[in-house]
């Protein structure tokens, strides 16, 4: 084998060289000649009270500078941001110069003198709410029911912007009644939330603190029977007249609440009926008298008929009034004359 070196092919070389030269005076001029050149760079914000919140504020902000192709991406690559100072900033929306911009080159190359950017801020503000405790689902025992619900810590402060704190209308603990041990009931720890006047959840609020303990209170299912309806009258007839017979439709009202209650109860009275101007017999709709021991009745008004007659009629004493039907007729005996 021959150790002769190789020849070198002149006239290739010599074109390689010549490529290479004028790649070089043509590439160098572009890389260092400036031109105009955007950046998006992002805003900073600091010197902001603690009293006030920035609620509407650009995130970036566009400037431009002349700079070279190199110092572009040398600028690029030291993330530039731009800071803008708030410590004088006051409620509402107002605008504020950006102060500096980084990385200094670009500060130094930035064609916009005061730069502005617009800023709107509100104050924080505190406010204190009532909770509200509110049931939801069903207790598992049929047999019981939700009686009360006690709420541990009532008073709370919430803590947000004046314009959200002024949309709260109400604090609720919301409890569902599916956790309770209905034999064992237990507090439970519930999380509050803020809701306007249309029950619609108000975002951006703090409440302190964030949860309460809510104590349940269970009573027994109130059992229910019907019960007679005795109507109830005040004052006399006007003299000549008498009050013959009177009835009730319906006579007979289911009523409810606790068996212990029920047990003693026979019949319930309607209002007061001022029978002191009635000349003719006369049909009144007359409410029903709820004792408070009971939980409610499923008739709130009934109708009474009162029947009243000349004195002259055979029969009838002139003194018979109303007035003398303090003595009740028996359950069960209304339509009987008085």
């Amino acid at each position: 084998m021959s150790n002769k070196p190789s020849r070198v092919n002149v006239p290739i070389a010599l074109a390689s060289l010549i490529i290479s030269l004028l790649l070089w005076f043509v590439l160098l001029p572009q890389h260092l000649t400036t031109r105009i050149r955007t950046f998006n760079i992002p805003l900073h914000q600091y010197g902001l009270k603690s009293e006030y919140s920035v609620i509407d504020a650009p995130q970036n902000i566009v400037v431009t500078a002349r700079v070279s192709e190199a110092e572009y991406k040398d600028i690029i690559d030291h993330k530039p941001y731009a800071e803008v100072d708030l410590s004088l900033a006051k409620k509402g929306k107002n605008v504020y110069p950006t102060i500096s911009i980084y990385p200094p080159d670009l500060q130094q190359k930035v064609l916009e003198v005061g730069k502005t950017v617009t800023v709107s801020v509100e104050h924080l503000g505190k406010s204190d709410a009532v909770v509200i405790a509110t049931p939801t689902g069903k207790l598992s025992d049929p047999s019981l029911i939700l009686d009360e619900l006690e709420v541990e810590t009532k008073h709370v402060t919430i803590e947000g912007l004046d314009s959200d704190i002024a949309r709260v209308n109400k604090v609720v603990a919301t409890v569902s009644l599916d956790m309770i041990d209905p034999h064992a009931p237990q507090p439970i720890e519930v999380i509050l939330n803020p809701f306007d006047a249309s029950d619609r959840l108000v975002p951006n609020v703090t409440i302190h603190p964030a949860k309460v303990f809510v104590k349940p209170k269970l009573a027994l299912s109130p059992q229910s029977k019907q019960v007679f309806v005795q109507a109830e009258f005040l004052g006399k007839v006007p003299d000549g007249f008498v009050v013959q017979s009177y009835s009730v439709e319906p006579d007979r009202v289911t009523a409810s609440g606790p068996s212990r209650i029920l047990k003693g109860i026979t019949k319930v009275s309607t209002e007061p009926i001022d029978v002191s101007q009635l000349t003719s017999t006369q049909t009144l709709t007359v409410p029903v008298q709820i004792p408070a021991s009971l939980t409610g009745v499923d008739t709130r008004e009934v109708k009474v008929t009162i029947t009243i007659q000349p004195a002259t009629v055979k029969g009838l004493n002139p003194s018979d009034s109303a007035s003398k039907s303090k003595a009740r007729p028996a359950d069960g005996d209304n339509g009987h004359p008085l």
